[in-house]
């Protein structure tokens, strides 16, 4: 489900320019997890950079995820069966 973003794309709270829009997605891959799975999609394409992965409830640093394109992503390695897979992404729309 996606929420409206408070924020602008700078990080303040003036309105984006005219005619563009973001929108914040938050997601569970949960299901997707194999033991041996490592890359994961989400269901939107992503902004660059917005790609936020928390793993058990730890977010992983952004150095350690390998983004494949703009819908793809590889984590070092594969969750285990009962772990628990959450991203967050924004999408921007003109």
């Amino acid at each position: 489900m996606a929420i409206a973003n408070a924020f602008n794309t700078h990080g303040g709270t003036t309105p984006e320019p005219s005619g563009s829009s973001i929108t914040i997605y938050f997601e569970d891959k949960t299901n997707l997890i194999n033991g041996e799975r490592v890359r994961f999609a989400t269901d939107n394409a992503f902004d660059t950079g917005s790609l936020v992965v928390w793993l058990n409830g730890i977010k992983q640093r952004a150095s350690e995820i390998s983004i494949v394109d703009a819908t793809n992503f590889d984590l070092p390695s594969a969750p285990l069966s009962g772990d628990v897979l959450e991203v967050r992404y924004s999408t921007t729309t003109s």
